[in-house]
């Protein structure tokens, strides 16, 4: 697990330049990824995609915002990252994310967005 910790930084700073070529070396073609819910109660939802041609699509959306990675905790089999990102003018932090990241074989095979640090290690702990 921790010689995917590099892969991470450079996944990061590939995607700053629109690159999203690196995190997705990062995913097993089976990945599944759930982003963040939103709404409440029976109104939630839950973003979600599997598979390495979804999380492409996904990540393309993401590129070209300013990520930075501010921690990265190992939890078990798991690695709780967070981190945030800033809009492409740099008009300071947009926002921040925490996922939880299930690695088998050197390849990130679940990622589960959380919407708090305590949540992800809640999630992680499982």
């Amino acid at each position: 697990m921790d010689e995917l910790l590099p892969g991470l930084t450079e996944a990061l700073e590939a995607m700053n330049r629109g690159d999203v070529g690196p995190a997705l070396a990062l995913l097993d073609t089976d990945v599944d990824w759930r982003g963040r819910s939103d709404g409440h109660l029976w109104w939630k939802h839950t973003p979600s995609c599997h598979g390495s041609e979804e999380a492409k699509a996904n990540l393309q959306v993401q590129a070209n915002k300013r990520w930075t990675l501010g921690q990265v905790e190992r939890v078990g089999d798991r690695l709780v990252v967070g981190g945030g990102w800033t809009t492409e003018d740099g008009g300071g932090e947009a926002g921040s994310f925490f996922q939880v990241l299930t690695v088998r074989n050197g390849k990130i095979v679940d990622i589960q967005g959380c919407n708090s640090r305590r949540e992800a290690l809640k999630y992680a702990s499982r």
